[in-house]
């Protein structure tokens, strides 16, 4: 038996229970048959879920709770990082201080992923016919983000959805979410149900929004997404992905209609978008698609800044068809996913950042300021920016991480080392905000470390690219920054930190999110044969296995002169 003492609402529809409990009372009689299991997965398994970015390897300390023990006469509390210690562990606790049940406070719920946005366009529906069966949907299936479109034929957008991708609850990156599911067939099975309850809940809600009576309204539907995500989506084995030799299983081109639709007559066609590799996937070759990179007589190179840092480098010179690949394991920096005080990119966040002579810090932050506040008088507008202004930012985004150490390098504040120069700085971190009487959002110097084996995994990437191809920064026509991570990074503030080579910035283009861009003229123009040819021309370097690539890494690490 166990019973909620304390409850927080939030809308969470992708999960089985529409409440997170902050602390829940478990009778020691009613966990006997889980002892071997960790507090984690018991959790989740009762309708509890847990954040863990790290996939539960005890990394990230994100599951840690804290536990006191009803009608103990000692009265204790002992914290438990839910990932690593078992139901087991609880027992012989709550035997040892003489009780017969234990009080688990969960963390916020605030850090579960956020609840999802449909962004509605007004000129756009309102000359849309109901009538009118051939719509279209594309969608990324992002690690992080679920972004759909509902279009017509001739490509005009009727609606948009995006949301968090709720299989951060079992890690913020591909290779944790592996290990998740390999792990079980539960957690396997559930990686499954969220990624597909949550594309169904987009359907409905642009079905709904369009004003479509049903799935019939809708012709096919094409899903962009690297070969993990995938793969969890069909519910495939993705234990070979995690291991030498890496197989990656089924990457062609794939109807899933039954994943989705299996008792409707005459749903729409499901298509998976084709991948390359185990570690380039669907949405890359999807991204090459869409910014024509096949058909480019110059070298072209795509970036999609994320967390797995895939990359790709391509030529058509008369009729054939060079594209080399990578993926390196940047890490969730440019996520802001492993800064102490990061946060997503929303509302609050502070998103760029300038320095001040005498060090003092000035940030920009993420506003949403509502529509009617633009009408008020200047002295009200004045006021209320005031106010706003004095409330502590809720963290520090992918764009604004880049932002503060480029900031915070070109103030002599830290070395080429990315070392800060102020002892002060070194211990404590440094102050992006503070005020008198609140606790100071700092950057500490374990933040810039994280960004610089990031940065640096993906310059020496880039370069393993180059002399692939045997050509150097000043042969490339095009650079493209993909997804949004890339949307709101400053190029010149990438080539500050080295992230980017600054030789590139005139060609370098954010062309936001290629996958779904690719998905979409998939749709519009099926073009599997191209699909074909840009999958069988692509050649991976496997950066792992190339002898240049760590001593690369070693440069990079450094900030550019």
């Amino acid at each position: 038996m166990h019973y909620i003492q304390s409850i927080v609402f939030f809308n969470a529809p992708a999960f089985s229970v529409m409440i997170v409990p902050m602390k829940i009372t478990f009778e020691l009689t009613t966990l006997t048959a889980y002892r071997d299991m960790t507090i984690a997965a018991f959790l989740i398994q009762e309708g509890y879920p847990l954040f863990l970015p790290c996939g539960g390897n005890g990394t990230c300390m994100k599951c840690k709770i804290e536990a006191t023990f009803p009608g103990s006469p000692f009265a204790p509390k002992k914290d438990y990082l839910a990932c690593q210690n078992t139901i087991g562990d609880l027992m012989a606790d709550i035997t040892a201080q003489s009780a017969t049940s234990i009080s688990l406070c969960l963390p916020d719920p605030a850090t579960l992923p956020k609840e999802d946005s449909t962004n509605h366009k007004p000129s756009v529906s309102a000359s849309y016919a109901p009538a009118d069966p051939d719509c279209y949907v594309a969608v990324d299936l992002g690690s992080t983000t679920i972004a759909m479109e509902l279009f017509r034929p001739d490509g005009e957008v009727i609606h948009t959805f995006s949301a968090q991708n709720p299989q951060q609850i079992y890690g913020s990156d591909v290779l944790s979410r592996i290990r998740s599911a390999s792990k079980s067939s539960f957690t396997r099975s559930d990686l499954q149900r969220l990624a597909e309850s949550k594309i169904q809940e987009g359907l409905a809600r642009l079905e709904k929004k369009a004003n479509l009576p049903d799935h019939r309204a809708i012709r096919s539907i094409a899903i962009a997404a690297n070969t993990t995500m995938g793969h969890l989506l069909t519910g495939e084995d993705v234990s070979p992905l995690g291991h030498a030799p890496f197989a990656p299983g089924n990457i062609d081109l794939t109807d899933i209609t039954s994943v989705f639709f299996i008792k409707e007559e005459h749903p729409p066609t499901v298509y998976r978008m084709p991948g390359i590799s185990a570690f380039v996937g669907g949405d890359i070759l999807s991204g090459i698609y869409a910014l024509d990179m096949d058909l480019n007589p110059g070298w072209s190179l795509l970036l999609d800044l994320g967390t797995n840092g895939e990359m790709a480098l391509a030529r058509r010179k008369d009729d054939t068809l060079t594209i080399y690949c990578a993926s390196t394991a940047a890490g969730p920096a440019f996520e802001a996913a492993n800064i102490s005080c990061g946060c997503a990119g929303v509302e609050g966040a502070i998103y760029k950042v300038s320095i001040q002579p005498g060090g003092r810090c000035v940030p920009s932050i993420i506003k949403n300021t509502p529509a009617k506040a633009v009408s008020l008088p200047s002295s009200l507008l004045m006021q209320q920016r005031l106010k706003e202004s004095l409330k502590r930012p809720l963290g520090l985004c992918g764009s604004g991480v880049i932002s503060a150490v480029s900031a915070l390098y070109q103030a002599g504040l830290i070395d080429e080392h990315a070392t800060f120069q102020k002892e002060r700085y070194r211990h404590t971190g440094y102050p992006l905000w503070q005020r008198p009487k609140e606790e100071p959002l700092l950057l500490t110097q374990e933040d810039i470390r994280q960004l610089q084996m990031a940065k640096a995994a993906i310059a020496a990437g880039i370069d393993c690219l180059l002399r692939a191809a045997q050509i150097t920064t000043t042969d490339l026509s095009h650079v493209y920054l993909a997804g949004g991570f890339g949307k709101g990074l400053d190029p010149n503030e990438a080539a500050a930190i080295g992230l980017l080579p600054k030789e590139v910035l005139p060609v370098t283009t954010a062309v936001g999110n290629s996958a779904l861009t690719g998905a979409k003229k998939f749709l519009l123009q099926g073009d599997t044969g191209r699909l074909q040819r840009i999958q069988n021309s692509a050649r991976e370097i496997l950066l792992a296995e190339d002898p240049a690539f760590e001593a690369l890494y070693l440069k990079h690490l450094n900030l550019p002169n």
